[in-house]
Formats: structure tokens, sequence, C-alpha cells
């Protein structure tokens, strides 16, 4: 194929189509992380907080799946331009234009399970799919597959167009999510602790005509305090 260079805006065009496909694997990364490889740390997270761990794998599946229907959409649609790899078959030489458009397609379709689950319970809450959501399914195997496939496209793009190749690996800051599960295991570990504590404050309490101790006294507010619904 012919090796083109590319103009300013098709410079910035393709960065930050390369930003979302970093944050795309970033949140898919970490959804596996916490429970997709390690039961252990899945039952973890859900004995810590069930709640906030269901909220916090449907959020993470939920940007993945967000991602990867933004990131196979249609480059052109009713007069609009949608960030998305398809932009990148413009930036070929007429001769390649056709190659890439249809390893385009072909993406699109290999991720057509990822995109119509999307659509129907994210992007869209369908009526139908809502009273029976077995109607549209996806597996972690689906969505890993589907993100496998934009980076191919992507290697693809770098190699045969621009002579050149990008990582998909990327040094992240410290902590990761690692990081973040190390500090709420000690944290865990250290409140048997801190509840005997308080248990030996609480029964040498003498001043009955001051407050009880509580066992959040010495919290700061912030992590007291309940949500501000009026916060801007």
């Amino acid at each position: 194929m012919s090796k083109i260079s590319l103009s300013e805006e098709q410079s910035e065009i393709l960065k930050n189509v390369c930003e979302a496909v970093y944050t795309m694997d970033i949140a898919w990364r970490s959804f596996l992380y916490f429970f997709g490889s390690s039961q252990e740390r899945a039952r973890f997270l859900s004995e810590t907080s069930p709640a906030v761990s269901v909220l916090l794998g449907n959020l993470l599946w939920d940007a993945t799946l967000t991602r990867i229907r933004a990131l196979t959409d249609q480059p052109k649609r009713r007069g609009n331009t949608n960030l998305s790899v398809g932009c990148l078959v413009d930036f070929c030489e007429p001769n390649d234009r056709k190659a890439y458009q249809s390893k385009f397609e072909m993406l699109q379709r290999n991720c057509e399970g990822s995109r119509r689950f999307a659509s129907k319970h994210i992007a869209h809450f369908d009526l139908r799919t809502k009273l029976d959501p077995t109607t549209v399914t996806i597996t972690r195997g689906q969505t890993t597959d589907a993100i496998d496939g934009i980076w191919a496209f992507l290697f693809s793009f770098h190699a045969d167009v621009l002579d050149t190749h990008i990582c998909r690996d990327v040094v992240r800051p410290l902590p990761d999510e690692r990081g973040f599960l190390e500090l709420l295991y000690l944290g865990k570990q250290s409140q048997a602790a801190r509840l005997e504590e308080f248990k030996q404050r609480f029964l040498a309490h003498k001043d009955f005509n001051s407050a009880l101790p509580g066992p959040r006294d010495d919290l700061p507010d912030w992590l007291r305090s309940n949500v501000d619904q009026n916060a801007d």
C-alpha cells in the first residue's frame, strides 16, 4: 500500500481516535481485572459493598460497549461526521481506499453483537428488549473480540498506511486497579482492630454529661458526610 503523510487536521483526528480506543481498552482491562480474571477479587469487592460492586461492574462494561459502538459507527451520517475508526478510510490513497473500506465493514459486522447490545440496552431503552432482556445479550468473550478487532484495524492502518507502529500497552499512573484493591484490602483488615479500639473507648466512657463516642468519630468529615444533592 502507498504510504502517506497526514495533514494537521488528519493528525488531530487520528490522535482523537487513538485516545478513544485507549480509553475503551483501559475500561475493559479494569473490568476484567476486577470481575473477569479472579473469583477471589470479584468476591472481595462484592463482600466489601455488594451495591457498589454491581454498579462498578455495570459502569465499566457499559462504558466499554458504548465506546465500541461509537468507534465503529459510520463516519458520516445525516450530514454529521462521527469520530470513528471509519474516518481513517478517507486518509488512504484512492487506490487503497476500497481495501480499507472493506476492512471497516468487516469490523462492523464482527462488532455487531456489541453494537446491538449498546443500542438496545444503553443508548436507547428499547421497550421489547427491556421486557425480555434475553432477546439481546452479550458475553465477555464477544466484547473482548470486538476490542481486539478495533485494535487490529488500528494496527493495520498504522503499518500499511503510515509505515509506523503503535503500542497497545501504555504506562499508567499509580495506583492502578491493583493499588486500589490493595488499599481496600488493607483497610478492611484494619477495620477489626479499629472496632476493637472503639469498644474499649466506649466501655471506658464515664462522663455521662457528654455524648457517647461513635465508631466513626475519628474519620474526616468528607468521609462521614452524605451526598450533597444540591452540589454543583
